[in-house]
């Protein structure tokens, strides 16, 4: 029996009859490693840096220390990772008063105390200077400029800092190829028009895909603000497709990212035959509705134009209001064309919803462009139904239903499988690549 994640249940599927499930394998050959605590790689990873002097080299009592950490889109495991690296700092002289916890929220919106509570550990906000960074701030410090001509700013915090550290997970990311790394820095603590600008300049760009550093604008750009602002380490882990952490790295943002990208691409990679009419894809980890974009793009890799995305969710909360009313103006506006008029209104420095967070904007985006390709059918027993059609999705509570009503419209179909949304799906010619 085929089963999957969704939300917090594994979820059995059940083919209906005429519908034929596709082989896929791992792209990682070997036998899974021992599970290793996450705070026992975090140490580990700390004494051998890559592409950096050990910690104890660069840090000294009395100098100012800032540790960059993403939000609660992000599954990185903070509470494991972060008390290893303040104790290692605090080992090697650095006062508690020295140290700020920064929360790289880009454009994001600001975080309660119970999230912060809940992201961070307990203790953490008794313990130590904790703040959000405001991308509107007035106080944000110039660091450089971008390729497009536009100033960058970033945290005062992180810029004034002695040593800045980031943390974060690199996964594969739809438009900066893998996550983590450089990103805790550029959009995680920079303002709000270099973000703007950058993501409309690069977003629609032919190299910012899914897996793909090589030719990636949109990722070279973050790295080289990165490097601008001068971040001195990121220490990141990388998740395997059985959503557990196969390795944390820690050293330089080039260096770390470039490694963690690779083993990302093999921990993460999922290798199919071919393309099918149909792909059924979970969520998970992924909860905001927003970030459920993410494994729609993915799955499109390896479905056929036209084809059929099935995503099964348990999303916290709900789209917002003028998610929908944008959808329903770009329908009226644009003719039918509505995946290419998403793309011109970026390549114009248009965003679909002006002053609302870019993040929002790139999942119109690629909502959009998932509504125009692909029938997109979403399972989720908690997401408005009504929401859900109005932006041309269709909407089920019951995978079984969703199932029952797709094969009436597709009597015989090939289905491709996967498993979990933070995958990276290759076609077999790609995978043959890594061989």
């Amino acid at each position: 029996m085929l089963s999957v994640i969704q939300g917090n249940l594994q979820v059995e599927i059940k083919l209906p009859p005429g519908w034929e499930l596709l082989p896929s394998r791992p792209l990682n050959k070997r036998p899974p490693l021992e599970c290793v605590g996450v705070r026992r790689l975090t140490k580990d990873a700390l004494l051998v840096p890559r592409g950096g002097e050990p910690l104890w080299q660069r840090v000294k009592p009395g100098r100012r220390v800032a540790l960059v950490c993403d939000d609660a889109t992000r599954h990185t495991p903070l509470k494991e990772m972060l008390p290893v690296i303040l104790e290692q700092l605090e080992s090697l002289g650095v006062a508690r008063h020295d140290i700020d916890i920064v929360m790289g929220l880009g454009t994001h919106a600001p975080m309660t105390r119970e999230q912060l509570e809940a992201r961070l550990g307990g203790g953490i906000l008794e313990r130590y200077r904790v703040s959000q960074h405001d991308c509107h701030a007035k106080d944000l410090v110039p660091v450089g400029y971008l390729a497009t001509g536009t100033q960058v700013c970033i945290n005062p915090l992180v810029a004034r800092a002695s040593l800045s550290i980031g943390l974060g997970t690199i996964t594969p990311h739809p438009m900066n190829g893998f996550g983590g790394g450089p990103k805790i820095v550029f959009p995680a603590i920079a303002d709000y028009q270099a973000i703007r600008e950058h993501h409309l300049a690069w977003t629609t760009h032919p190299g910012s895909t899914l897996g793909n550093l090589d030719d990636n604008v949109f990722y070279r750009e973050v790295l080289r603000v990165a490097e601008l602002a001068r971040l001195d380490y990121a220490l990141n882990c990388v998740f395997d497709l059985e959503d557990r952490v196969a390795a944390v790295l820690f050293g330089s943002v080039a260096e770390v990212h470039r490694r963690g990208a690779e083993l990302s691409r093999r921990c993460c990679g999922l290798e199919f035959e071919r393309p099918a009419q149909v792909t059924i894809v979970s969520a998970h980890p992924y909860r905001e509705p927003l970030q459920l974009m993410k494994p729609l793009v993915a799955a499109s890799r390896v479905t056929k134009p036209g084809g059929t995305l099935i995503l099964l969710s348990q999303a916290i909360g709900g789209f917002p209001p003028f998610f929908k009313e944008v959808f329903q103006r770009v329908e009226r506006e644009s003719g039918g064309e509505i995946k290419e008029f998403a793309r011109r209104s970026f390549e114009q420095g248009r965003l679909l919803l002006e002053d609302a967070p870019i993040d929002l904007n790139c999942a119109l985006f690629y909502a959009l462009a998932c509504r125009n390709d692909y029938r997109v059918v979403v399972v989720d027993p908690g997401l408005d139904a009504a929401s859900l059609e109005a932006v041309g999705f269709v909407p089920h509570a019951r995978l079984d239903q969703a199932l029952a009503e797709e094969a009436r419209r597709l009597p015989r179909a090939e289905v491709n499988l996967m498993p979990v949304g933070s995958a990276l799906p290759l076609l077999a010619q790609e995978a043959g690549q890594e061989d």
